[in-house]
């Protein structure tokens, strides 16, 4: 097997022709007959982050990529697009997690062609922002028995990312490190936390009932919460589903993204630091959300009823 670090040397030399050929063929199977004459020319067009998303998934199927199999043709295309331009960790992460979860003996299965559009219209701040709740979830709930697609379970995987903990892992631009943390600073955070979860949602990557802010927001939502700047999110069935696809699970049930059977290794290049906090349970909220339901039912029969008199 080729040595990773060698592999990028040589195709920052623009000498890889032995390498991502041979690689390209144990990835891509029938599909790299496919593509004809262009392929013949793939050494030399394919720049150093194509190679590197071609070598992450590699990493990420192991020995599975010795096995007979292939990519789908539209798979193989969009991954190509994408990965020439790739120079964020995390993206290309996802791009490789995607090919790598592509890869089976019906080279027609073209599923990922979907999860890649979907990372297309990502930012790389809301690509991280996905990663860092589902690591966060898959950390913080792993061995219970909850499902993102059950209508009950997901509300009690809800989390809550303190402001601090989005800040320690960089889903901010570098230079918001370098000042003060002020009222303008946190209204910026704000702006680009709203694009991150307003986008997220959008895809159906978290529920879109998400929420919070500033320290007297948090508080006034949740008063037995301890209160601190933050945001409340909550998984969805898809946000699972693209998760498991960037880490090479393809074939696993978003019901058992929980499972303690299910190991996730890390993505390298992406450290998490620490974990948010699990938010409470919402037992409570639930029995006063079906009060209240009742009392608005039984008022709107009141006045039904009411009126029908008056006639």
């Amino acid at each position: 097997m080729e040595d990773p670090k060698l592999i990028t040397d040589l195709a920052t030399l623009g000498a890889t022709a032995w390498a991502s050929k041979e690689l390209a063929g144990k990835l891509l199977g029938p599909t790299f007959d496919y593509f004809g004459g262009e392929i013949g020319n793939f050494a030399r067009k394919c720049n150093v982050n194509i190679t590197d998303v071609f070598l992450r998934a590699r990493r990420i199927l192991k020995s599975k990529v010795d096995e007979p199999g292939g990519v789908s043709p539209r798979v193989v295309k969009d991954v190509l697009d994408q990965a020439a331009f790739c120079e964020d960790a995390m993206v290309a992460e996802y791009v490789a997690g995607v090919l790598a979860s592509s890869r089976s003996e019906n080279s027609l299965d073209d599923r990922g062609v979907a999860y890649l559009a979907v990372i297309r219209q990502l930012s790389t701040f809301q690509l991280r922002m996905h990663y860092l709740v589902y690591h966060s979830i898959k950390n913080l709930l792993n061995g219970k028995e909850l499902s993102a697609l059950n209508f009950d379970d997901a509300p009690h995987m809800r989390v809550f990312l303190p402001m601090a903990f989005v800040r320690e892992n960089k889903v901010f631009p570098t230079n918001y490190d370098q000042r003060l943390v002020t009222t303008d600073v946190f209204n910026d955070e704000h702006v680009l936390l709203t694009h991150i979860f307003n986008g997220l949602a959008r895809h159906d990557l978290i529920d879109s009932a998400w929420w919070g802010g500033s320290d007297d927001i948090v508080r006034a939502g949740e008063p037995e919460f301890a209160a601190q700047s933050g945001y409340f999110v909550t998984p969805t069935g898809f946000g699972v589903e693209l998760f498991l696809w960037a880490h090479g699970f393809s074939s696993t049930d978003v019901t058992a993204f929980l499972s303690s059977q299910l190991l996730l290794e890390a993505l390298p290049d992406v450290p998490v630091a620490g974990l948010p906090l699990y938010s409470p349970d919402l037992t409570k909220e639930r029995a006063r959300k079906e009060i209240a339901d009742k009392r608005e039912t039984d008022a709107f029969v009141r006045r039904t009823l009411a009126a029908r008199r008056g006639l």
